[in-house]
């Protein structure tokens, strides 16, 4: 519900027509864009195996939701994730003894094989079809910069994106909060400033927000 709030509330006003859900774990997030913006489509990308199999529950009862089993990133190949004992904190990258840190009960707990593809291939094949209003969430645990990479031509149909940025380097290899704005509004975004935050479980502070960023 507090989702669906929020995305009326900033977004509201626009009439999207097509979610990319990049990390969509359960499908949360794509019920709640259904929820907030009747009429929309959602491709909604899960890689864990368990975790997409009630991801692919959650759409077998709504068809606006078409659920893909895989990891997103800047090329289509084999991918390793490494999974942690939350599933959320699961990723491509290794976690950093950081993360477990400011989130205790997050160790890596062994590797899952998955298939990696690019958003740029996936709409070239036509199995994304990005109609525009459109908007992107990104929650791919430090893989952020992997998937801008691999959506070069897919971003000049983008309207609007909801992102993952972490001020702490919570994996192996990740790029940070001023990158990624950098880079995002290198391709005609402007920040909107924080969606919501995350503060980590120990300290309190605040290490990651979702950053709102909306076509100039």
């Amino acid at each position: 519900v507090h989702v669906v709030t929020r995305l009326r509330d900033r977004l509201g006003g626009t009439p999207f027509r097509t979610f990319l859900d990049v990390g969509a774990a359960h499908g949360g997030y794509s019920v709640a864009a259904l929820l907030a913006f009747p009429g929309i489509r959602a491709y909604a990308f899960e890689p864990l195996p368990d975790v997409f199999e009630v991801l692919r529950e959650v759409a077998g009862t709504r068809p606006a939701i078409t659920p893909f089993p895989l990891a997103v990133g800047d090329s289509d190949e084999a991918g390793t994730i490494r999974r942690s004992k939350n599933s959320g904190s699961s990723s491509l990258l290794r976690l950093l003894p950081s993360h477990v840190e400011h989130f205790p009960g997050t160790q890596e707990d062994g590797e899952v094989e998955v298939r990696v593809r690019t958003l740029d291939s996936l709409a070239a094949s036509g199995e994304v079809i990005v109609d525009r209003p459109s908007l992107m969430k990104v929650d791919v645990q430090g893989y952020e910069d992997r998937v801008l990479d691999g959506a070069r031509e897919t971003l000049g149909g983008i309207d609007a994106i909801v992102m993952e940025l972490s001020h702490t380097p919570l994996y192996e290899g990740q790029v940070l909060l001023p990158e990624l704005r950098r880079r995002i509004e290198e391709r005609g975004f402007s920040f909107r400033g924080p969606f919501s935050e995350v503060r980590s479980a120990t300290t309190g502070e605040v290490v990651q927000v979702d950053g709102l960023f909306v076509r100039e």
